[in-house]
């Protein structure tokens, strides 16, 4: 009998950790949006589509708002 996990089972994490890698995946997710807005809105001559580019930063705030409120209520715990 092995006590390892299988490599495709992940060993147990207490709920702080799985909610803060929750948190650390959004906040990847959020970065990887405003980057992909500006790779897919600037023309190869440099010219930016501001308007589809207004849309998308507003899509990835709008989105990531509620995750935003969850790491600032973390990080008061840990406030002094």
């Amino acid at each position: 009998m092995s006590f390892m996990p299988d490599n495709n089972e992940l060993p147990p994490l207490v709920p702080e950790m799985v909610r803060s890698l929750g948190l650390l995946k959004a906040s990847h997710e959020f970065y990887a949006d405003i980057v992909g807005a500006l790779r897919d809105n600037i023309a190869k001559n440099g010219d930016p589509d501001i308007p589809q580019m207004v849309m998308r930063f507003n899509k990835a705030l709008t989105e990531f708002a509620p995750r935003d409120r969850e790491i600032r209520q973390l990080l008061n715990q840990f406030d002094a």
